[in-house]
C-alpha cells in the first residue's frame, strides 16, 4: 500500500463542528424544510396519540414503578433519532453544495433522497434493531435495578457510533444497506471517541439554543409540550444530520485523501 502523504488532513472535533455550524446557518431554511418533510408526519402521529392519553406522570425511573410510561416516553424520541439516518441522506447533497461554495438546490437534494430511500430506511431499521436490543432489556430490568436502564442506554450508543456515517456512504457511494454499514464501521474505526465528542458538543450547543428560543416563546405564550419538543427535534436533528455528513467528508479526506470535489462529483 502506498504511503499516505505527510500533509494529509486529520479529522478533528473542532473542524467538524465549525463546518457543521457554518453549513447549518448558511442553509437554514432548506434544512428546516427537508427535516420537516421527514419529521412532520411523526410529530402529527405523536400529537394524536397524546390527545387520547392520560396526563403523563413525572419521569423518575424509580424502583417499583411501572416501566410502561418510560417505554412510551422513549419510543417517539428513539424513532426520531432513527429517522435522523434518513435526514442524513436528505441533506448530503445540500452539505456538499455548501462545502463547495455553491448555492443549495433543494429539489435536486430531495430527488437524491427519494432515489436512495429504501437503503436509508434499511439503515435506520437495522440501527434501530440494535438500539432496541440494548435498551429494552434495561428498561424491563429497571423495575428491579433502576440504574440499569441508564447503563444500557449508554451501551446503545455504540451501534450508532459504529454506523454513524452509513447514510452518507449509501448516498455518495451508491451502495446497499449491508455495504453502507460495513463502510461506516471501517471509516469510523479509531475515530469513534472523537465522533462522540463532536456529537455531544453540537448537541449541547443546539440544546442551549433551543432553551433560549423556548424562553423567548414562553414569555409570550404557553406552547403545547409536544410541539415545543418538535421544534427542538427539528433544530437538533437538522444540525446533527449535517454533522454526520461533514464527519463522513472529513473521514474520507483524512483516511483516503479524497476531498469534497471528488466526493461531490457524483451529484454533477
Amino acid at each position: 500500500m502506498a504511503a499516505l502523504p505527510a500533509d494529509r488532513a486529520h479529522f478533528s472535533v473542532g473542524g467538524a463542528i465549525n463546518k457543521s455550524l457554518k453549513v447549518g446557518v448558511a442553509s437554514f431554511p432548506y434544512l428546516v424544510i427537508a427535516t420537516l418533510l421527514v419529521f412532520g408526519p411523526l410529530f402529527v402521529i405523536e400529537w394524536l396519540v397524546q390527545q387520547g392519553a392520560p396526563a403523563p406522570r413525572p419521569r423518575t425511573f424509580a424502583a417499583g414503578r411501572s416501566t410502561r410510561d418510560d417505554l412510551v416516553a422513549l419510543v417517539f424520541p428513539l424513532i426520531e433519532a432513527l429517522f435522523g439516518f434518513v435526514i442524513q441522506g436528505v441533506v448530503v447533497m445540500m452539505v456538499f453544495q455548501k462545502l463547495r461554495g455553491e448555492r443549495v438546490n433543494l429539489f435536486r437534494s430531495l430527488r437524491v433522497r427519494v432515489a436512495r430511500l429504501p437503503a436509508l430506511l434499511g439503515i435506520a431499521f437495522l440501527v434501530g434493531l440494535a438500539t432496541f436490543a440494548c435498551i429494552i432489556p434495561g428498561a424491563l430490568l429497571g423495575i428491579l435495578v433502576s440504574p440499569f436502564l441508564m447503563v444500557t442506554m449508554v451501551v446503545a450508543i455504540v451501534p450508532a457510533l459504529v454506523w454513524y456515517v452509513a447514510s452518507p456512504a449509501a448516498i455518495v457511494e451508491r451502495i446497499g444497506v449491508g455495504a453502507a454499514l460495513t463502510r461506516s464501521a471501517a471509516l469510523t474505526k479509531g475515530e469513534r471517541p472523537k465522533i462522540f465528542g463532536a456529537y455531544v458538543v453540537l448537541f449541547v450547543l443546539t440544546t442551549l439554543f433551543i432553551g433560549v428560543v423556548g424562553a423567548i416563546v414562553g414569555a409570550f405564550a404557553t406552547p403545547d409540550p409536544i410541539w415545543f419538543r418538535a421544534i427542538g427535534s427539528v433544530l437538533g436533528g437538522m444540525f446533527l444530520s449535517v454533522l454526520s455528513v461533514v464527519i463522513y467528508h472529513d473521514l474520507r479526506e483524512a483516511k483516503e485523501g479524497i476531498g469534497v470535489e471528488s466526493l461531490a462529483a457524483i451529484f454533477d
